[in-house]
């Protein structure tokens, strides 16, 4: 057996012996409480005839959400969230030439598919999310543009009028890290109950002098990822320690045969 096969064999044995030091009894955990991040892509909606036609905007998303278990399996969700989204992102060095942003509440229910005592732990369900800010809100700028055309101006005028109310269906994947300890990845669709967003964007110079656009936008879309900590949390044993250690022994002996 070569020392290759050696350390991928050890890392093997070190995984087997720990996802079942992780597991918990079913029933066990009450609450949990979770931080995630992502991204957010919003869908163009306008159909008509364009000079000039920008991906979609993309934007940026951060949750505090608390979920209590009703069942093993079923759990309720409330939490806070912010989101900002980009206008022209194709034109900026960042997610946006101008930036919208939404803040709120949120609370839903989600349904996992698999025993608690399972690492891999996907999920359904679906939340309402309040917004407090940016309800009608409109303004122009002219911008010198970094991305595109660089050193090329647009001049943009925006009407934003962000819903009160979204409902969002979601689905995702707890994998369980520690004892309650889990990494959390989602994806999620954002229905706005009316509101959008819209903008006309044209070129004052550069080669694309005179060309103009309009989009109105207002499904978004969001992926995500994050921490969560269940409760009462579980205290680790000495043989998931142990296991630890030695998944983090082969793999530091694997980086240092490569070199």
């Amino acid at each position: 057996m070569t020392s290759k096969t050696k350390k991928t064999v050890l890392t093997i044995v070190a995984l087997l012996t720990l996802m079942p030091c992780m597991s918990q009894e079913e029933g066990q955990k009450k609450w949990g409480l979770q931080v995630e991040f992502g991204q957010t892509t919003l869908q163009n909606d306008d159909e008509a005839t364009h000079d000039f036609y920008p991906s979609d905007d993309q934007g940026n998303t951060f949750a505090i959400t608390a979920d209590y278990y009703l069942k093993p399996r079923l759990a309720l969700i409330g939490g806070v969230y912010f989101e900002q989204n980009g206008i022209l992102t194709d034109y900026s060095g960042g997610i946006g030439l101008a930036k919208v942003n939404q803040m709120g509440l949120q609370a839903g229910a989600k349904f996992y598919f698999f025993p608690k005592k399972w690492i891999f732990q996907p999920h359904i369900g679906a939340s309402i999310y309040t917004n407090f800010v940016n309800w009608d809100r409109k303004g122009n700028g002219d911008y010198r543009l970094t991305e595109g055309y660089p050193d090329s101006h647009l001049h943009v005028d925006w009407n934003v009028k962000c819903s009160p109310i979204s409902i969002v269906p979601r689905f995702g994947f707890d994998i369980r890290l520690i004892s309650t300890l889990s990494l959390t990845c989602g994806w999620d669709l954002r229905f706005p109950l009316g509101g959008s967003t819209k903008y006309n964007a044209h070129f004052t110079d550069g080669p694309m002098v005179g060309q103009k656009t309009f989009v109105k936008e207002s499904l978004r879309q969001g992926v995500s990822i994050g921490i969560k900590m269940d409760f009462p949390a579980k205290a680790i044993t000495s043989k998931t320690t142990n296991s630890l250690l030695m998944l983090l022994g082969s793999w530091i002996s694997y980086k240092a045969g490569r070199y």
